[in-house]
């Protein structure tokens, strides 16, 4: 046992002298003897003693207990008072600096013996106590959980990590079975594993850190954790308990999940990937790198990307690259590089630089996207948005500009352009008849002919559909004749063409316009020459026409239009738009109006007021309308396919409400499928009127059919109320001029008050038109008018647009 060493203080000589010997008689060693409370402090410092006998009393400026106190303060020493005083207040003094036993003077050997024995044995227990508070105050402290049981296996220690982890505050752990208060289960059988681990914790005495486990938390989750534990001996090696370390394994899995991740991703993603140390040394790639390049792993190790180097690329650029990469830490652009068989090949490569702990560069990754079929695919895409894909020929796009070129340079050069427009006649009845593959290569051939037929320094396009167009430029004092060149096209065409086992002779119809005679812009020449080859058409087709400036510009218009219209039809140009009827008692969505749209390929949509006029001028309306309706009714069909329930309206003309129209109707709905409560006609005032008795017969037999009947623009008209009772008709629609000057104009107020009830005494349903303004709708509403239609609520929509509005609901009005 090591020997304890004491420091004597006392001012009297010969009393510390043979305190000394008894001391050394009783197996301690003395280290120092002085009289002074300064001295001692200092001896206490350099000497660092087991234990100080200091006299209570000392003289000089520093007394016994002045010096006890700094030496027990500053460097922890325990200190014995040697005293002859037992003054009550003189000792209460003492007692502040904490010492460990007072002896009496004269010192007896039996005495000092016990009082030591005493105070180091308390010496002993307090370090012991000390440092099990700091142990404790550690375990307490630790990021992962301590728990600690005895043999018993009841809980006496946890901190404030295993409480979290085990979702229980320690209240309700300690005194508790460790089995009970730690429910682990493997984590890919689930089976119950605490009782096994805490038994080969006992037959081994240690446990190493143990994974792939679950603890069950208190609520019911659970949580990845790994543990170690250790037996915990007491002084004597006797064994009283164990602990076990908890730790929150949710971070290492998360990050094993991510790195199995990544390197899923490494090895199979399609882009190759490349990583070069910071030198740019070649360490790794992966296989679609292998893929793209043509290099294997081994091939490229140790040296650098510039093996890939194609060529294209200066030094300057290389140089920028480097630069970003050093400034940014990431360079991302196309770049061309080579194959291992030779060939240049654009890329997409991105560069970060992946840097240490130290922000150091340590690596360089590169990713690399071959987008040679993305280069050829916007190669493509440019082509065709100038090209027609069938054909290869411009299409009307860049004519367009090739002519407005060719006017400008013309202009320059005070020469003439010629214009033609070539239709094929009769094509549509060879593609209905033969099928589109058939119509195609129709197509294809008559583009080969013209290709053969025209100068090289000509510009041929296909127009779109069956319609080309041809500019013939004079150049270089050369001059060419347009009609010589049709009358060629002609000759060309006349020639029979194989199609599906059939021999077809197809004609063409030309119309030609000159630059400058007939016009001086795009616009004008085109217009010109389409309305000279409509004329061809009109008078037996196979042939061509100059452009007649005779005509004049209104008949141009209608005589264009009327032609274009006949074409439009059979190209499917025409297109229904919708508008949505809102009930206006609770604003919902219960029908629509169809109304015709013409897309024309010049002049974009067309409203109906353009050539619905010209329509039923010329009897085009029957096929228009019968057309609308059944598109209309088709279209109702498939939303209630969808799941959603409208009535659709569609406009009836005169000339088909004369013309067959209950066998139409009857047609359309069985064709279709659809109910006849879901059609709502719409006929005008003015048309029931004109035979107001067959009127009446024929919607009887349209009621029949089951069909909602309408009377349109009620009020501009001239019926009777006797005409009104008799027609079996649903509802009134109030026509949108009695609505625009709500609420300025009084009269139409009183209008439409007064058409409202007459419907309601009639047991009539009321739409109001054109309904634009807040005010008119929610004076409508309070007037009891069922239903409106108008911008205010949304404007004609398409068939797409339309089902979207009706899915989100009608929140224009409330």
């Amino acid at each position: 046992m090591e020997t304890k060493r004491i420091l004597i203080v006392d001012d009297d000589p010969m009393l510390a002298e043979h305190l000394r010997h008894k001391l050394e008689s009783l197996g301690y060693a003395c280290v120092g003897i002085t009289g002074r409370g300064g001295e001692a402090v200092r001896l206490a410092a350099d000497l660092k003693p087991d234990l100080v006998l200091m006299d209570i009393v000392l003289e000089g400026p520093v007394d016994g207990i002045a010096a006890a106190e700094t030496i027990r303060r500053r460097f922890d020493i325990p200190v014995i008072y040697l005293t002859a005083y037992t003054a009550p207040d003189f000792l209460e003094r003492a007692k502040i600096t904490e010492p460990l036993g007072y002896i009496i003077k004269p010192v007896e050997q039996r005495e000092l013996l016990a009082v030591l024995s005493m105070a180091f044995y308390k010496r002993s227990a307090e370090s012991r106590l000390k440092e099990q508070a700091r142990l404790n105050a550690a375990l307490l402290s630790l990021s992962e959980g301590v728990l600690a049981y005895d043999l018993e296996g009841r809980v006496f220690q946890v901190n404030a990590a295993a409480e979290q982890l085990i979702g229980r505050p320690a209240s309700e752990l300690l005194g508790k079975d460790a089995v009970q208060v730690l429910p682990l289960r493997q984590a890919v059988a689930g089976r119950p594993w605490t009782e096994r681990l805490l038994y080969r914790l006992e037959a081994e005495g240690r446990l190493e850190m143990e994974g792939d486990l679950d603890l069950v938390q208190a609520e019911g989750s659970s949580i990845p954790v790994r543990i170690s534990g250790n037996r915990i001996h007491a002084d004597d090696d006797r064994i009283v308990g164990t602990v076990l370390l908890l730790h929150d394994d949710r971070a290492r899995k998360k990050m094993e999940e991510r790195l199995r991740q990544a390197e899923a991703v490494y090895a199979s993603t399609n882009e190759g990937v490349l990583v070069t140390d910071a030198s740019y040394r070649i360490i790794d790639s992966n296989d679609a790198f292998s893929r793209i390049s043509g290099y294997a792993l081994d091939e490229i190790l140790g040296q650098t990307p510039a093996l890939l180097k194609s060529g294209r690329h200066d030094q300057a650029f290389y140089k920028a690259v480097r630069q970003v990469l050093d400034e940014s830490g990431i360079w991302s652009g196309e770049m061309w590089n080579r194959r291992k068989d030779g060939e240049i090949f654009p890329q997409w490569l991105t560069i970060r630089a992946v840097t240490d702990s130290h922000g150091v560069v340590a690596h360089y990754v590169g990713v690399y996207a071959d987008i040679s079929q993305v280069k050829q695919s916007e190669e493509r895409l440019a082509f065709l948005t100038q090209h027609d894909a069938l054909t290869g020929l411009p299409n009307r796009l860049l004519f367009q500009a090739h002519l407005q070129h060719g006017i400008q340079q013309a202009r320059q050069e005070d020469r003439q352009v010629a214009i033609l427009l070539l239709d094929l006649d009769r094509f549509k009845h060879v593609n209905d008849t033969l099928g589109p593959t058939a119509g195609d290569k129709l197509l294809a051939e008559v583009a080969e002919r013209l290709r053969q037929t025209v100068r090289s320094q000509d510009i041929l396009a296909r127009m779109g559909g069956d319609e080309f167009g041809l500019i013939l430029s004079s150049q270089g004092g050369e001059t060419v004749d347009p009609g010589l060149v049709a009358q060629k096209i002609l000759a060309a065409m006349s020639r029979p063409v194989a199609l599906a086992g059939h021999e077809i002779t197809v004609s063409v119809s030309i119309g030609i316009s000159l630059y400058p005679r007939d016009g001086i812009d795009v616009t004008a020449l085109l217009q010109y020459a389409e309305m000279a080859m409509y004329r061809v058409k009109n008078l037996g087709k196979n042939g061509y026409q100059f452009f007649d400036h005779t005509m004049t510009a209104a008949s141009a218009e209608r005589f264009t239009l009327e032609n274009q219209m006949h074409q439009a039809l059979e190209r499917g140009e025409f297109e229904l738009h919708y508008q949505p009827l809102t009930r206006l008692s609770d604003n919902q969505i219960v029908g629509v109006e169809a109304l015709l749209r013409w897309r024309h390929p010049v002049a974009g949509l067309m409203p109906p007021a353009k050539f619905i006029p010209l329509a039923e001028e010329t009897g085009l309306i029957e096929r228009l309308g019968l057309w609308a309706m059944h598109q209309a009714c088709r279209q109702t069909q498939e939303w209630a396919s969808a799941g959603l329930s409208l009535k659709v309206a569609v406009n009836v003309s005169a000339r088909q409400f004369r013309h067959g129209l209950v066998e139409n109707v009857a047609e359309v709905l069985q064709s279709t499928g659809l109910p006849g409560d879901r059609l709502e006609l719409e006929i005008t005032e003015s048309t029931l009127m004109e035979t107001a008795a067959d009127s009446v017969r024929i919607l009887d037999e349209l009621k029949s059919l089951g069909v909602r009947l309408a009377i349109d623009d009620f009020g501009t008209g001239y019926s009777s109320l006797g005409y009104l009772k008799r027609f079996p008709v649903d509802k009134l629609k109030i026509d949108r001029s009695f609505i625009s000057d709500i609420p300025r104009d009084h009269q139409d107020i009183a209008i439409a008050k007064a058409v409202i009830a007459l419907a309601e005494s009639f047991s009539l349903q009321v739409t109001a038109e054109g309904v634009e303004t807040e005010e008119q709708w929610h004076f409508l509403r309070e007037c009891n008018c069922h239903e409106a239609q108008g911008y205010f609520i949304s404007p004609p929509l398409p068939a797409g647009e339309l089902w979207e509005f009706c899915r989100r609901g009608n929140d224009r009005a409330s």
